[in-house]
């Protein structure tokens, strides 16, 4: 049953794959389904060029951010481990429900 929703999902997937690789005619509906007749990694270098300047933004801001992130939680956390005073397992409490809230 799981490799059968698993194929489920993977379908649109692979046609998102094969259409990557053909051309502006072999781009159809009704040849989603099939393999290209010549393959080329054009929509890939045109892709790339267009996308390249935003991943690089990107980048720049995702990983200071989770560095950032990381640090502050880890000190946060030890100092809430240790330090012990009065509702402190209501304000771990809260923490932890606040968890689970979606930004």
């Amino acid at each position: 049953m799981l490799l059968f929703f698993v194929l489920i999902v993977l379908i649109p997937v692979y046609v998102l794959f094969v259409t990557s690789f053909k051309g502006a005619g072999d781009a159809a509906p009704a040849r989603a389904w099939a393999l290209p007749t010549m393959w080329t990694l054009e929509n890939w270098q045109t892709a790339w060029t267009t996308l390249a300047p935003a991943i690089g933004r990107s980048l720049q801001m995702v990983i200071p951010a989770t560095i950032i992130s990381a640090f502050l939680g880890s000190l946060n956390g030890f100092v809430l481990a240790r330090w012990r005073f009065k509702g402190a397992d209501i304000v771990f409490t809260l923490i932890l429900f606040g968890m689970f809230i979606p930004y």
